[in-house]
């Protein structure tokens, strides 16, 4: 599937959008603490039940991490909830999402707009 970027570009709406958007980002990442939610309880939401290791990743608060995992493990979609789960809930956070190639970024990118 080829990437197709959205019609709407929000860089491109009037500043009142922009910073109603803003806002409400920012809102949300100071939500109260009982109404977020924690990273299992996100992939939960989002239709996905994590195995154990998968629930010891996405409660992991280290900066690195390393997977000795097998193919079709699950590991681009734990990752894609993690970077949404860091998106959605720390204030000024700013996710990147690498991968080697194009066709890899994508599909990251695909997991995290989709969950």
């Amino acid at each position: 599937m080829p990437f197709q970027p959205k019609t709407i570009d929000w860089r491109r709406m009037p500043t009142e959008i922009r910073e109603s958007f803003l806002a409400a980002l920012q809102q949300r990442a100071t939500a109260v603490v009982e109404e977020r939610l924690s990273a299992v309880e996100l992939a939960v939401a989002c239709g996905i039940t994590p195995d154990e290791w998968q629930e010891d990743l996405l409660e992991s608060e280290d900066r690195q991490v390393i997977l000795n995992c097998s193919r079709q493990s699950c590991k681009s979609t734990i990752s894609a909830l993690i970077a949404l789960h860091r998106a959605l809930y720390t204030a000024n956070s700013l996710v990147l999402v690498l991968s080697p190639s194009q066709r890899q970024s994508q599909e990251s990118y695909r997991k995290i707009r989709d969950s």
